[in-house]
């Protein structure tokens, strides 16, 4: 009886669980939309994010990891305003169920091309069209369980992701981006100790954003996100403003600060410090109904740190907006 309860847990929390994605969606684009790939003016962007949830509530908390690096390829050897996009992720989530003494490793590692087209006759618009495979491993360890003594499992499976994505200046203080993205598109199986198993659901993700200088030291950045998984669909909206300290020196330094609301009635305060190619984040999300507080994580804390870095001429055919 403790095993079938067992294993009855383990597929209520496979099927019923969405992707594990952070507040941070600027800092891990490329779990967001395919086509994001090399999206930049920049030539290399280096992406780290680091979550933790639960720290209140447990003394295992749920932690989340992630790390990316992608590249604007071909610049000037494809026609004018067009180029490559190559990208490399991974990450890597820990849970660990105290009351069965079952531990969850997820480890995904992932490979993104994309396609950027330049059009209008100053192509400062593009077009963007991107794919990925992964692959996925996830390992169940119930060494110390005593409902499945002495047992473990792992799974490996091959995993996919398309998008597409438009960007480009609307005016000379304007730019404006918008995607689509489709995961898990052939819905792959996992099975748990041989006899139970998951679906892992279609997630479709709309991302769109909005970039506006108001001076040469004040700008805003507006952003909304839908994700559509399992059924369900999570909303949010925010904004943060951009105050450039320097904005006539050499190596600029701008701090933001801002903040999401989510439809799951969450609140997700922002701030950043930008100094010339880097950017440190930090975030605190929290939920704001309190009978959501009693069965959801009170909070979650968010780091992040991105580099982007430029090794040829700049051009002026990329106007992306920095979301």
């Amino acid at each position: 009886m403790k095993y079938l309860l067992t294993l009855l847990c383990l597929s209520s929390l496979a099927a019923s669980a969405q992707d594990v994605l952070p507040a941070q969606f600027r800092a891990a684009l490329l779990l967001y939309n395919p086509a994001n790939a090399g999206l930049m003016k920049e030539d290399v962007r280096v992406a780290m994010v680091y979550q933790n949830q639960w720290a209140q509530r447990s003394a295992n908390p749920f932690t989340w990891s992630y790390a990316s690096i992608d590249m604007n390829l071909l610049k000037g050897k494809l026609p004018k305003g067009d180029a490559l996009g190559l990208g490399i992720s991974g990450k890597t989530w820990r849970y660990e169920e105290t009351y069965n003494y079952l531990k969850r490793t997820d480890k995904i590692g992932t490979l993104t091309l994309a396609y950027h087209k330049g059009i209008g006759k100053k192509k400062v618009h593009h077009i963007s069209a991107g794919i990925q495979t992964s692959l996925v491993n996830k390992v169940i360890d119930a060494t110390h369980s005593t409902n499945l003594p002495g047992s473990s499992d792992a799974l490996n499976y091959p995993d996919y992701g398309m998008g597409i994505a438009y960007s480009g200046a609307v005016s000379r203080r304007s730019s404006v981006y918008c995607g689509y993205s489709l995961y898990h598109p052939f819905q792959p199986v996992e099975v748990y100790f041989g006899t139970d198993s998951a679906r892992v659901l279609r997630r479709q993700t709309a991302l769109a954003g909005w970039n506006f200088l108001i001076s040469r030291r004040f700008s805003l950045r507006t952003n909304a996100l839908l994700n559509s998984q399992a059924g369900s669909q999570q909303l949010s909206v925010g904004t943060s403003a951009a105050v450039s300290v320097n904005p006539s020196g050499k190596h600029p330094a701008t701090l933001q600060l801002g903040g999401w609301w989510y439809s799951t009635e969450a609140l997700v305060p922002y701030f950043a410090a930008e100094w010339y190619n880097l950017r440190l984040g930090a975030s605190y999300g929290y939920h704001t109904n309190q009978f959501t507080q009693a069965i959801l994580p009170a909070a979650s804390f968010e780091i992040s740190l991105v580099y982007t870095g430029m090794f040829r001429k700049a051009t002026e055919y990329w106007n992306v907006p920095r979301l």
